[in-house]
């Protein structure tokens, strides 16, 4: 006969928990038809609703973005007119669309969507705590604003570089020239102008630093996690190859690499990106290490 099961011996139930909001609980107000008109110039409405502090971002921001339009507005036509499509400009006004329409977007989002979800009242995500911690720290918050800023402009460099970076002036009249209202830090011995020379600069010392730290970021994680996940003998080899790693100077390697091979900037991303993530490979193994000896983890492996 088959086997019986009584009530009691049935399996619970799996509990599931909807994020409700309770009665008489505080949330966001939804906005209203006027605030949402205001959110044409971004930041307005925000202010209708008492929320200065994201008035205020929104709000300078929208104002930067139309700042640049119009200091640049002499520029912006003749990108797509010329025989010569440059590929610097076409990014250039791309970009600044895009910021025109983020910061705009941002403003009538928090305002129309935000505000109308039920407030939550616990299951924070991970990504969440970190946002708000990373909020509380001032510090961070204004290296992530300065960051943003020199992206955005060495990517609409071409609209608000005053000079070509290559022009040469009249050596004799030109050169070594104090900053001034024309020149903003002066000229070189060739007279150029040094303000533009380190707007187009800033570029490339920008973009390889960002390619190169992504690089090594993505590889050492990827090591990392493999090395605290499986432990045993893949942990061993992959912390032996990080020592290895480690043990090479990085300088010294640089130049080898530079001396056997012909010098260019891809060269130099790659060689930084791959020499670059032992750090971040050792961070990582520790952290999964660590959450493998978590209670939930165990109480995982018991169900």
């Amino acid at each position: 006969m088959p086997a019986t099961v009584t009530p009691e011996q049935m399996p619970p139930e799996p509990i599931t928990q909807t994020a409700t909001p309770a009665a008489g609980l505080p949330g966001r107000r939804p906005a209203t038809p006027a605030q949402l008109a205001l959110s044409v110039i971004p930041g307005l409405g925000h202010f209708a609703r008492g929320e200065w502090i994201a008035g205020m971002s929104l709000f300078f921001a929208w104002a930067f973005t139309l700042s640049l339009a119009y200091l640049s507005r002499g520029r912006i036509g003749p990108v797509f007119t010329g025989r010569r499509i440059p590929v610097d400009g076409v990014v250039a006004v791309v970009t600044l669309g895009l910021m025109a329409l983020l910061v705009w977007g941002w403003a009538f989002y928090d305002l129309a969507a935000r505000s109308k979800r039920p407030r939550k009242l616990y299951g924070d995500s991970q990504w969440s705590i970190a946002a708000r911690h990373f909020r509380k720290n001032k510090l961070a918050i204004a290296g992530l604003v300065v960051m943003i800023l020199l992206y955005v402009l060495t990517l609409v460099t071409p609209l608000i570089s005053p000079y070509d970076p290559a022009e040469q002036g009249n050596i004799i009249l030109s050169r070594y020239l104090a900053p001034s209202a024309q020149h903003l830090m002066g000229t070189d011995k060739f007279g150029r102008d040094i303000f533009s020379r380190v707007l187009y600069g800033s570029r490339i010392s920008l973009s390889i630093g960002f390619i190169a730290v992504a690089i090594s970021i993505t590889l050492g994680t990827l090591i990392g996690a493999l090395a605290g996940y499986f432990g045993g003998i893949v942990d061993s080899i992959l912390m032996r190859l990080t020592d290895m790693m480690l043990s090479f100077p990085r300088l010294v390697l640089l130049i080898v690499v530079i001396a056997l091979f012909e010098p260019n900037i891809y060269l130099v991303v790659i060689v930084l990106g791959l020499t670059g993530w032992m750090g971040t490979a050792r961070l990582v193994r520790g952290e999964v290490l660590s959450l493998r000896e978590r209670e939930f983890v165990l109480a995982a492996r018991v169900l």
